[in-house]
């Protein structure tokens, strides 16, 4: 009887150090969050996924995010494995996790598996209707040389009834942006993407004008329109 009594209490304390642990593990991570320490708040959850992640079911979405982008250094070659690996252990015990089905096929593009990660937006696609899935599915055709389609997804889009009151997500490792915009703008702003890489400076440059009317702190197009105005002093445009 003694024995089993001293090994209750062995549990007990164990217990008790462990719930002790995660707490600290969480608080360090919100200070941290706050203090946009992004090292030590990678650390805290790191720590918090090797003891209880039942308790914190969102932990894997954090640290994908985090190692996709917060800890990102702009211009820097990309190694995608660390955020990858947590986004497929969270699918493992939550397949259903949306959020990491759009992380990991962000990730997919970074390692130039344009086809799965355009399927995998396709799915999110038609399982949410939330356009920033549609918008990434227009961006990967327009960049994988099928223009046709990705220009039938633009128009179809801006054409919907429902678009003004829906948005899409930007997260942009390269330039350490994370924006949600007016969808009718994010649509926009694709158009004067292909533009620009037309040279088309002026109809460019029109579509960036509407975007920033329709979502006047969208970074992305005030980003765009200083590449139109650094083309033109650099050799015109092509009509």
């Amino acid at each position: 009887m003694t024995i089993i009594i001293g090994i209750s209490l062995l549990l007990a304390c164990k217990n008790k150090s462990r719930e002790e642990n995660d707490t600290v593990n969480y608080l360090t991570f919100q200070t941290a969050q706050k203090a946009k320490d992004y090292q030590t708040a990678v650390a805290a959850l790191t720590a918090m996924a090797a003891t209880d992640t039942a308790k914190y079911p969102w932990v894997y979405d954090s640290l994908a995010l985090y190692h996709y982008f917060y800890l990102n250094i702009p211009g820097l070659l990309k190694n995608p494995y660390t955020a990858l690996h947590y986004c497929e252990t969270g699918l493992t015990a939550n397949k259903n996790n949306d959020f990491l089905k759009e992380m990991q096929a962000r990730l997919w593009l970074i390692e130039q598996k344009d086809s799965l990660a355009l399927l995998s937006f396709d799915n999110l696609w038609k399982k949410t209707s939330d356009y920033t899935h549609l918008w990434s599915r227009a961006l990967i055709l327009l960049y994988t040389g099928k223009v046709q389609k990705g220009v039938e997804i633009i128009d179809e889009a801006l054409k919907s009834q429902d678009i003004d009151k829906k948005t899409v997500r930007f997260i942009n490792p390269d330039m350490g942006v994370r924006e949600t915009v007016n969808a009718k703008a994010a649509f926009l702003y694709l158009n004067a993407r292909l533009k620009l890489e037309e040279n088309n400076l002026l109809a460019s440059g029109e579509y960036l004008q509407e975007c920033l009317k329709i979502d006047p702190n969208f970074v992305h197009a005030k980003s765009a329109v200083y590449e139109i105005q650094k083309k033109a002093t650099q050799g015109g445009e092509r009509r």
